[in-house]
């Protein structure tokens, strides 16, 4: 009996248990199943668009940047076809990127660590490409179409890459491009990407968003191991806009053989608008060199070089004026009457100043005699100006100079212009702690002491005198066009101020500068077929060799063009820099010539073609 109850109750303990294991195994499956409706049901188009992204690359394709023009139509950079190296890591182990890398890195003949940086920044995006070298040489793309299937990841795409129609041509004007830093990627905010190409310096730089147009791009399926198979879809770029400059292509190449090789600049402006007809700085650099990255061991010597190639003297650079800052104390004199046409000085050579005497000399040691105001300025003569200045005073003198411009950026579209320094008895009690002396003023009053200025500046302050007192704007973009010849816009001159210059004044200052290049200091810029005023400078330099200026206007009666020629090093202005300056006034003369009767762009401020 007690056998019976037994077996009774090992029957229903098993019974209880296969209850159990059969409602676990029910519920296991009812939980898979639940799991298969929400993945296959519920998550479909989710999981869907996962698989189809896990078999599609995204390339992205660079526009072609937009073409610069010179005022009259001359192409001065445009874009061509060039073969970028493509590369994405997707779905590709560590070997396999090692293989590449250092395949990749033997046809380049370049150091693999440049590229694993960049493939490792990529691995951000798994879906999208790492651009790892743009404008690949011919030769090299065979290399790579040959080697292909042995260098998994790798993609050859034809995209267009900027050129420069000219070696050293103007390129402080047109600047460079190169692929976007960190720096430039955070302060965009969005507007680029990892990989793009932007303006670097020059008008590159302050119309990149203009001549950068938008980007195209390719969905592209790929197999397993990320060879393509087919594009699905296709987003051709759009090239950027157009730029028209206010250079002249004649005018830029005569001032840069006129310059030659030498340290400094030559700017031609228009002084009805201050358009940019010519600007040039030395030494200057072959804009191309930057467009090709197997060139870059070739980058390292324009940034460390004490020459300073890629630094625009134009602008970024600043200088004592010398002399040439007589123009201004002299309108100022004027001006104010302080002094007339007829008023003199006798220069014996020197001028003490102050309780403790200190001798204050002129360039010409043994003096000039009795000058007036035209003689005075036609010799350059130091004690002449020097007795102005202190009729004058700091405070007038820093005023006019500030009136046309100086201490102030022009506004230039041009990237990172210097202000340069307007001294005044405030500013050096604050900056230095010490009183303002007579002694600064007569250093002041003959463009020495503590005034800065940009060359720009100077030939913009020119531009204002010789036009009647009109300070503009120097610009150099004249035109955006866009896609069949659609114009985007015109840039008008831009007025910055009026100022007060009485009928008077202005003729003593045209009389006094054309009396200087036909019996002054000037001579060497003389020709006897252009009417021409002019100021000579030479500013000493505590570094080194004087630096030499010289800025003039034709035709004194109706000013069309002026010329600031500026010689870093470059010793005298009136036997260093004037003869630069009647170069460029002989190729000017030339070019009056053969347009005679013509509407030329230069006489009449009309443009030939219409763009």
């Amino acid at each position: 009996m007690w056998q019976i109850e037994s077996n009774r109750f090992e029957y229903q303990r098993f019974k209880n248990r296969a209850f159990l294991v059969k409602f676990f195994l029910v519920f296991v499956f009812f939980v898979l199943y639940l799991r298969l409706f929400q993945l296959q049901i519920i998550n479909k188009r989710y999981f869907k668009k996962i698989s189809k992204n896990n078999c599609i690359q995204i390339l992205f394709q660079q526009a072609p940047r937009g073409a610069i023009l010179d005022r009259n139509g001359v192409v001065l950079a445009d874009s061509r076809s060039a073969f970028s190296l493509l590369f994405s890591p997707f779905n590709l182990s560590d070997d396999d990127i090692t293989k590449s890398v250092n395949k990749i890195s033997d046809i380049l003949d370049r150091d693999k660590e440049y590229f694993i940086r960049k493939i490792s920044f990529q691995k951000r995006y798994p879906f999208t490409y790492a651009r790892l070298m743009e404008n690949i040489e011919r030769k090299k793309m065979f290399q790579f179409a040959e080697e292909k299937p042995n260098i998994p990841g790798i993609t050859i795409q034809t995209e267009t890459v900027r050129y420069y129609l000219r070696k050293n041509f103007a390129s402080h004007i047109l600047g460079y491009i190169g692929e976007i830093n960190a720096d430039e990627l955070r302060d965009r905010g969005g507007e680029c990407k990892q990989g793009n190409v932007v303006g670097k310096i020059g008008i590159e730089k302050i119309y990149d968003s203009e001549l950068r147009g938008i980007e195209g791009g390719k969905q592209i399926e790929v197999n397993a191991v990320g060879r393509e198979l087919r594009v699905l879809r296709e987003i051709k770029p759009v090239k950027g806009h157009t730029l028209i400059l206010t250079i002249d292509k004649k005018l830029q190449e005569l001032s840069e053989d006129a310059l030659g090789d030498s340290p400094g600049v030559i700017i031609i402006l228009d002084p009805r608008n201050s358009e940019v007809l010519s600007l040039v700085s030395k030494p200057d650099f072959d804009s191309n060199i930057f467009t090709v990255p197997l060139a870059s061991k070739k980058w390292n010597h324009f940034f460390t070089s004490l020459a300073y190639p890629l630094l625009n003297r134009a602008i970024q650079a600043q200088y004592a004026p010398g002399s040439v800052f007589k123009i201004l104390v002299t309108l100022a004199a004027l001006e104010e009457e302080k002094i007339n046409l007829n008023d003199t000085f006798f220069c014996k050579g020197f001028l003490t100043c102050g309780r403790e005497e200190r001798v204050f000399r002129c360039w010409k040691r043994e003096g000039h005699g009795k000058q007036n105001l035209i003689q005075a300025m036609a010799n350059s003569c130091d004690i002449y100006f020097y007795n102005m200045g202190l009729s004058l005073g700091v405070r007038n003198i820093s005023k006019y100079a500030k009136e046309f411009g100086l201490g102030e950026k022009t506004g230039i579209d041009l990237p990172s212009e210097k202000r340069g320094l307007v001294p005044s008895s405030e500013w050096k009690r604050k900056k230095i702690g010490d009183p303002w002396f007579d002694g600064d003023t007569l250093n002041l009053s003959i463009g020495q002491g503590y005034l800065l200025a940009t060359p720009l500046q100077i030939a913009n302050m020119v531009c204002a005198v010789v036009n009647g007192g009109k300070l503009y704007r120097p610009y150099i973009v004249k035109k955006i066009i866009g896609d069949k010849n659609h114009l985007i816009k015109e840039i008008k001159p831009y007025k910055i101020r009026d100022i007060k210059i009485s009928e008077s004044t202005l003729n003593i200052l045209k009389k006094s500068l054309k009396s200087t290049v036909e019996k002054g200091t000037g001579r060497a810029a003389y020709l006897k077929n252009l009417s021409i005023g002019g100021k000579t400078g030479t500013a000493e330099n505590p570094h080194g060799e004087n630096h030499a200026w010289f800025v003039c206007f034709t035709p004194v009666e109706d000013p069309q063009i002026v010329i600031c020629v500026f010689l870093e090093h470059g010793g005298s202005g009136g036997s260093d820099a004037a003869p630069v300056a009647r170069k460029v006034l002989e190729g000017y003369a030339q070019f009056l010539n053969e347009h005679k009767g013509n509407e030329y762009i230069l006489k009449t401020g009309k443009e030939k073609n219409g763009l």
